[in-house]
């Protein structure tokens, strides 16, 4: 079993942006990131600003994505690099509008099993996957990889579950799907107390090469 199955599903799929403010001066500020290289510092309150797009696609391969559109939820977005952040923990994207590819799965639409995840909310705004859990089996969606190539996928699991069994579900391959890519965000009850979502909406979806669905 590779290192990055066993980071815990609560390290992985921390996505929700907590109310509350830090004061504590221990924490710093969210230091300057390379675009060029996974982001591993996550912010205690992401930005909530409407991104460049251009920026991202100039910041990856031509392989790697840089923009997720999932139409019948009306979500469309970049993508950055993510890698593992100074918790221990899966980095989550620096902008409540962006998507998260995690480095240590492999690319969209490549052998095997990719992972993004993405905000459901910030403080004031609505995050990237805030609908994710709307999406149905059979929609479709695309990925823009760095070259300009669409890659498309079909729905073929929604599901939500508790923390607890969030790391299997989210690294189990679908029977029969060998190219398949995780969208995952938080969801169900936010608990108050401890400041994170008790669920994971998990979305799994088949690379579908030669679709001409968007």
């Amino acid at each position: 079993m590779s290192k990055w199955y066993r980071v815990s599903a609560l390290a992985l799929l921390c996505l929700v942006v907590v109310a509350l403010v830090w004061h504590n001066a221990s924490q710093g500020a969210v230091p300057k990131q390379d675009p060029h290289k996974p982001l591993t510092y996550s912010p205690n309150k992401p930005d909530e600003s409407k991104p460049k797009v251009s920026a991202y696609q100039t910041a990856v391969s031509g392989s790697q994505p840089y923009l997720i559109d999932l139409p019948t939820i009306h979500a469309k977005g970049p993508i950055q690099k993510v890698g593992v952040d100074q918790n221990n923990q899966i980095a989550t994207p620096g902008n409540v509008h962006v998507a998260g590819w995690f480095v240590q799965s492999v690319a969209p639409g490549d052998l095997g099993l990719s992972i993004i995840d993405g905000h459901v909310d910030g403080y004031t705004q609505p995050g990237i996957f805030e609908q994710l859990g709307h999406l149905k089996v059979g929609d479709t969606f695309t990925i823009t990889a760095g070259s300009g190539q669409l890659k498309h996928f079909v729905v073929k699991t929604v599901k939500t579950v508790n923390v607890d069994l969030a790391t299997d579900a989210l690294y189990s391959q679908l029977p029969g799907v060998s190219h398949q890519l995780n969208l995952v965000t938080c969801g169900g009850t936010y608990d108050r107390t401890g400041k994170h979502y008790l669920s994971r909406v998990i979305v799994s979806a088949e690379y579908a090469p030669g679709s001409k669905h968007s």
